[in-house]
Protein backbone atom coordinates (compact mmCIF):
# COMPACT_ATOMS: atom_id res chain seq x y z
CA UNK A 1 0.00 0.00 0.00
CA UNK A 2 1.33 3.35 -0.90
CA UNK A 3 1.82 5.63 1.82
CA UNK A 4 0.48 9.44 1.35
CA UNK A 5 2.87 12.51 2.67
CA UNK A 6 1.69 15.41 4.68
CA UNK A 7 2.20 17.77 1.35
CA UNK A 8 -0.28 15.46 -0.56
CA UNK A 9 -2.56 15.88 2.17
CA UNK A 10 -2.13 19.39 2.35
CA UNK A 11 -2.46 19.96 -1.45
CA UNK A 12 -5.23 17.77 -1.59
CA UNK A 13 -7.34 19.74 1.18
CA UNK A 14 -6.22 23.50 -0.40
CA UNK A 15 -7.35 22.24 -3.31
CA UNK A 16 -10.29 21.32 -2.31
CA UNK A 17 -10.78 24.62 -0.23
CA UNK A 18 -10.59 26.48 -3.10
CA UNK A 19 -13.60 24.68 -4.62
CA UNK A 20 -15.32 24.75 -2.24
CA UNK A 21 -14.56 29.06 -2.00
CA UNK A 22 -15.15 29.17 -5.75
CA UNK A 23 -18.76 27.22 -5.28
CA UNK A 24 -20.02 29.62 -3.01
CA UNK A 25 -18.71 32.85 -3.91
CA UNK A 26 -17.92 32.86 -7.33
CA UNK A 27 -17.81 37.00 -6.78
CA UNK A 28 -14.65 36.95 -5.09
CA UNK A 29 -13.01 35.49 -7.93
CA UNK A 30 -14.46 37.43 -10.85
CA UNK A 31 -13.59 40.92 -9.01
CA UNK A 32 -10.27 40.34 -9.45
CA UNK A 33 -9.48 39.37 -12.75
CA UNK A 34 -6.44 40.34 -14.44
CA UNK A 35 -8.04 41.67 -17.88
CA UNK A 36 -9.33 45.62 -18.52
CA UNK A 37 -12.69 46.27 -17.40
CA UNK A 38 -15.02 45.85 -20.67
CA UNK A 39 -16.07 48.48 -22.45
CA UNK A 40 -19.40 48.77 -23.73
CA UNK A 41 -21.36 51.16 -26.16
CA UNK A 42 -18.26 52.38 -28.01
CA UNK A 43 -19.69 50.38 -31.67
CA UNK A 44 -22.63 52.91 -32.05
CA UNK A 45 -22.03 55.25 -34.95
CA UNK A 46 -19.79 58.20 -33.95
CA UNK A 47 -22.50 60.45 -34.48
CA UNK A 48 -24.20 58.92 -31.43
CA UNK A 49 -21.19 58.74 -29.19
CA UNK A 50 -19.90 62.02 -27.03
CA UNK A 51 -15.94 61.74 -27.88
CA UNK A 52 -13.80 60.96 -25.03
CA UNK A 53 -16.46 61.07 -22.45
CA UNK A 54 -16.96 57.61 -20.34
CA UNK A 55 -19.32 56.46 -17.72
CA UNK A 56 -17.05 54.70 -15.34
CA UNK A 57 -19.09 51.79 -13.05
CA UNK A 58 -17.35 51.09 -10.00
CA UNK A 59 -17.81 47.73 -7.74
CA UNK A 60 -20.50 48.26 -4.96
CA UNK A 61 -18.29 49.00 -1.97
CA UNK A 62 -15.54 50.90 -3.85
CA UNK A 63 -15.03 54.37 -2.78
CA UNK A 64 -14.38 57.12 -5.54
CA UNK A 65 -11.14 58.08 -3.07
CA UNK A 66 -9.99 54.58 -3.53
CA UNK A 67 -9.80 54.55 -7.10
CA UNK A 68 -8.48 57.93 -7.97
CA UNK A 69 -5.31 56.40 -5.21
CA UNK A 70 -5.36 53.32 -6.78
CA UNK A 71 -4.15 55.67 -10.21
CA UNK A 72 -2.08 58.42 -8.88
CA UNK A 73 0.76 59.66 -9.93
CA UNK A 74 -0.02 58.66 -13.43
CA UNK A 75 -3.48 59.74 -13.70
CA UNK A 76 -5.21 62.76 -11.74
CA UNK A 77 -8.78 61.98 -11.64
CA UNK A 78 -10.10 65.41 -10.28
CA UNK A 79 -9.97 67.30 -13.56
CA UNK A 80 -11.47 64.62 -15.54
CA UNK A 81 -14.31 63.80 -13.55
CA UNK A 82 -17.64 66.46 -14.27
CA UNK A 83 -20.04 64.23 -12.56
CA UNK A 84 -20.36 61.70 -10.19
CA UNK A 85 -23.63 59.81 -9.14
CA UNK A 86 -24.60 58.16 -6.07
CA UNK A 87 -25.52 53.87 -6.25
CA UNK A 88 -29.13 54.07 -8.56
CA UNK A 89 -29.92 50.72 -7.04
CA UNK A 90 -29.19 49.18 -3.45
CA UNK A 91 -26.28 47.40 -3.23
CA UNK A 92 -24.50 49.01 -6.53
CA UNK A 93 -21.70 51.24 -7.17
CA UNK A 94 -20.71 54.78 -7.43
CA UNK A 95 -20.97 55.62 -11.45
CA UNK A 96 -19.28 58.96 -13.19
CA UNK A 97 -18.93 60.85 -15.89
CA UNK A 98 -14.96 61.60 -17.18
CA UNK A 99 -13.47 62.78 -20.35
CA UNK A 100 -10.78 60.14 -21.07
CA UNK A 101 -7.68 60.32 -22.99
CA UNK A 102 -6.53 56.98 -24.72
CA UNK A 103 -3.93 57.42 -21.38
CA UNK A 104 -5.98 57.60 -19.18
CA UNK A 105 -9.02 54.84 -20.36
CA UNK A 106 -6.43 52.25 -20.09
CA UNK A 107 -5.74 52.90 -16.96
CA UNK A 108 -8.80 53.62 -15.24
CA UNK A 109 -9.98 50.20 -17.71
CA UNK A 110 -6.74 48.43 -15.68
CA UNK A 111 -8.03 49.62 -12.64
CA UNK A 112 -9.92 45.81 -12.06
CA UNK A 113 -9.91 45.66 -8.29
CA UNK A 114 -12.30 49.28 -8.68
CA UNK A 115 -13.44 49.32 -11.75
CA UNK A 116 -16.38 47.00 -12.81
CA UNK A 117 -17.20 48.11 -16.16
CA UNK A 118 -16.81 51.08 -18.78
CA UNK A 119 -19.33 52.79 -21.04
CA UNK A 120 -18.88 55.15 -23.85
CA UNK A 121 -21.09 58.38 -23.26
CA UNK A 122 -24.03 58.89 -25.42
CA UNK A 123 -25.51 61.73 -26.93
CA UNK A 124 -29.45 60.05 -26.76
CA UNK A 125 -29.39 58.20 -23.57
CA UNK A 126 -32.49 55.53 -23.40
CA UNK A 127 -35.07 57.02 -21.50
CA UNK A 128 -36.80 55.07 -18.58
CA UNK A 129 -39.89 54.32 -20.36
CA UNK A 130 -38.00 52.45 -23.55
CA UNK A 131 -38.97 54.94 -25.66
CA UNK A 132 -36.20 56.64 -28.27
CA UNK A 133 -35.52 59.75 -27.40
Amino acid sequence: MASISRSHIFIFLLSALLFLLYIRFPALLAMHRTETAPLHNCDLPAKDIIPDSYIVYLWPGTTLAQHKAALLPNIDLDRAIDHVMAPILDGGGILYRATLDETALDAVRGDRDHVQLVECNRLKQPSAMGVDL
